[in-house]
């Protein structure tokens, strides 16, 4: 793994509703204590930023966290087998959302 980006690649976006910053923060937390990386990329985008961007998937979500080159590309697409997967499943169904895997970069969370 590598070292967690610094900078403005895990800022939370706004406006969120209460379930997406919620998942946001687990998300982050998830990730700054696993030394995980975003690749550089920026990670979490609004519904309404995503749609702007003419994106077809996630559009309806509380959230959209990019992982397109770091390292949660492995946890969400079970390269790494599917202990850490069932961690973050875990950990975002106890904030009472869930992900879904829009396409092979790039996920959307959803109110359970």
């Amino acid at each position: 793994m590598y070292n967690i980006d610094n900078g403005t690649t895990l800022d939370i976006p706004t406006p969120l509703s209460r379930k997406g910053r919620k998942a946001a923060a687990v998300i982050k937390k998830f990730m700054k204590s696993n030394g995980f990386s975003t690749g550089g990329s920026k990670m979490f985008y609004t519904p309404a930023e995503w749609r702007d961007r003419g994106e077809t998937y996630g559009t309806t979500s509380e959230l959209v966290f990019v992982y397109d080159g770091g390292d949660l590309h492995s946890i969400v697409n079970h390269e790494f087998g599917y202990q850490a997967a069932e961690q973050l499943r875990q950990l975002l169904e106890n904030v009472g959302v869930y992900y879904e895997c829009c396409t092979g970069w790039y996920s959307a969370i959803y109110e359970c």
